[in-house]
């Protein structure tokens, strides 16, 4: 159900705010879980994964936010790849 999305998404924020950032993963996750094409769900678990120091993993996680929530963008799906 879309509504569990947003509120996986919406856990994700908090428990980052939070400096959970276990949890904000796991509930980020959960959400990407539901529908990886969901606009935002990727955003707060790249920023914990950038804070805990894992740049590799924040740059991955966000060109699949490209790939996923705008597969419409052509040039930007190539670059991303």
């Amino acid at each position: 159900a879309p509504q569990w999305r947003q509120v996986w998404m919406g856990f994700s924020r908090c428990f980052y705010e939070m400096g959970e950032y276990d949890k904000a993963v796991a509930s980020g996750t959960a959400a990407l879980e539901m529908n990886r094409h969901f606009p935002q769900a990727h955003k707060y678990v790249a920023l914990t994964q950038k804070t805990i120091g894992d740049h590799a993993l924040a740059t991955k996680t966000m060109k699949n936010a490209v790939l996923y929530e705008a597969p419409w963008d052509d040039k930007n799906t190539e670059i991303n790849r």
